[in-house]
């Protein structure tokens, strides 16, 4: 059986029951998120995600997640050191695939959110397209659950930067809930080889209430 951990060291607990849904069967919580941000404000941009690092560094995940989580939250830190891309490298078409991890906004801090996404960005007509992973790992201390997600990602591209909005839902057991979110970051390196931000997603919880979540995404760049 695997343990939780930190992102930073193992933590010494037994891994909990998975009998266990979004506060409670998709409840929401409400609520302000890190930085003070509301729901329906937008993501944080590549330099404020770079500075979520820290805090989503402490959060508890399962020993299997932690090695993900930390190559993620590396490669947020690095690119935003990186250098600004070529503008060759801003043109035609590419293709990214990558992680992202959103930490619940009030509470305890410790709900995350850990997922896989993949983008289609056409940099001649300022667009992009993507979806998120078909499934999501649900950590909250030492719980773990596996849901289902369908969602879609559309965007547009400015430069060097992206902003895009994702909706869909995500299915646990027989609970179904609405998703949304927002995504905000730039396209990092010389040949523009990691595209990485901040990002929001929104829960509907049964009480009417969304649950906010914020944190980070990362992802690289399919070879030519």
């Amino acid at each position: 059986m695997s343990r939780p951990a930190r992102v930073g060291g193992p933590r010494m607990a037994l891994l909990g029951a998975a009998a266990f849904a979004l506060s409670g069967c998709f409840g929401g919580s409400g609520g302000e998120a890190l930085g003070g941000r509301s729901i329906d404000q937008q993501a944080p941009d590549l330099a404020q995600a770079s500075r979520l690092v820290g805090a989503l560094s402490d959060i508890s995940v399962d020993a299997d997640d932690a090695p993900r989580v930390g190559a993620l939250l590396g490669d947020v830190a690095s690119a935003a050191r990186a250098e600004a891309p070529a503008a060759s490298a801003l043109v035609g078409t590419a293709s990214y695939a990558g992680d992202f991890l959103v930490r619940e906004v009030g509470g305890d801090g410790q709900e995350s959110l850990l997922g896989d996404f993949a983008l289609s960005v056409n940099f001649d007509d300022a667009s992009l397209t993507g979806r998120l992973g078909e499934t999501m790992i649900i950590n909250n201390d030492d719980r773990r659950l596996i849901a289902a997600t369908d969602a879609d990602i559309t965007g547009t591209v400015d430069g060097r930067t992206m902003t895009a909005t994702l909706d869909g839902r995500i299915t646990v057991g027989e609970n179904v809930a609405a998703i949304s979110g927002a995504m905000a970051g730039g396209f990092a390196g010389l040949g523009a080889e990691t595209v990485a931000g901040g990002m929001t997603l929104d829960v509907d919880g049964d009480d009417g209430v969304p649950e906010p979540f914020e944190g980070v995404f990362a992802g690289d760049r399919a070879p030519r």
